[in-house]
């Protein structure tokens, strides 16, 4: 049986990025993502939003398929 080469799902927060198998992210929720990546973005418990392939979603969003997946900070918040 041939391997299956899974597209990688780019996860981001400001200039920091880590990349995850889409099976790693598909079926788990925004949160859950952003728990796994939280020490490689440096993104804790602050108030942030999230989208998936340009689209924003809710914390308790669960993922399919996506490309990218970004959390950004609130215009106006510092840190």
């Amino acid at each position: 049986m041939a391997a299956t080469l899974e597209k990688p799902v780019k996860v981001m927060s400001g200039p920091n990025s880590i990349e995850f198998t889409q099976s790693t992210v598909t079926g788990k929720t925004v949160e859950d993502v952003k728990k796994m990546a939280q020490d490689a973005l440096n993104v804790g418990n602050d108030q942030i939003i999230a989208y998936a392939d340009g689209k924003e979603v809710k914390p308790n969003s669960i993922l399919g398929q996506v490309k990218t997946l970004e959390f950004v900070k609130p215009v106006g918040e510092k840190g």
